[in-house]
């Protein structure tokens, strides 16, 4: 088939040194994991928006424990997975996570 077109915008912001603020947009995008591209599974509109707190001093986050909060909303359609899809008889999926990332 011809090739997908689709758009992303994505970014980080630190604000100080332990503060940060990430967050995409998509448009007709795969989501992140490989088997959605396999499959040719999309996603119309995904929005995250992620914060993080530093809970150490090494100001790298690769190797600094944090904790934080992250919301995904993502609209859906019949390209969508089908659990997520149910037949049109909704628009959208929105999750909320509060996570906690030991690194050591």
């Amino acid at each position: 088939g011809p090739a997908r077109e689709y758009f992303k915008v994505d970014g980080k912001l630190w604000l100080t040194n332990n503060h940060i603020i990430e967050g995409f947009v998509y448009k007709d995008a795969w989501a992140p994991y490989d088997f959605y591209r396999q499959f040719n599974i999309t996603f119309p509109w995904q929005y995250k928006l992620d914060y993080s707190y530093l809970l150490d001093n090494k100001r790298d986050e690769k190797n600094s424990s944090k904790v934080g909060i992250r919301a995904l909303f993502r609209t859906v359609d019949e390209d969508s997975p089908a659990g997520e899809y149910n037949d049109g008889n909704n628009d959208y999926t929105f999750e909320t996570i509060l996570y906690f990332q030991w690194a050591f």
